[in-house]
């Protein structure tokens, strides 16, 4: 009788079926892989799209509350305004030293 256990040949379906066991293993821990990274983009894609929307248009209406408009002081302007008429109009440059001729003989400090 044990003769007949030590002679007889293993079955297939053992054989494959031990072989299947590892790469089912493998599936199922790309399967929670993935179902992991997912939910986590769809976490982070709420969070950016809605709460960060919220928040901004928030910040967009706190910020016009306190916008306050400033009256013009004409006097200033009209001070400010003649002066860079007079600086643009005039006619006056003087030019101390000529720029180029320094790089024309080539003597330049380091």
């Amino acid at each position: 009788m044990t003769e007949e256990i030590k002679n007889k040949p293993a079955s297939p379906s053992h054989a494959t079926d031990s072989s299947r066991v590892g790469v089912y293993q493998v599936i199922s821990i790309v399967c929670f892989a993935l179902a992991g990274i997912i939910a986590i983009l769809t976490t982070l894609f709420t969070y950016n799209y809605t709460f960060n929307t919220i928040n901004r248009i928030q910040k967009i209406g706190i910020l016009r509350q306190d916008l306050q408009i400033k009256p013009i002081d004409f006097k200033m302007y009209e001070s400010v305004l003649s002066k860079r008429n007079k600086k643009i109009s005039s006619s006056d440059i003087n030019i101390t030293r000529d720029p180029f001729a320094e790089s024309a003989t080539g003597t330049t400090k380091r």
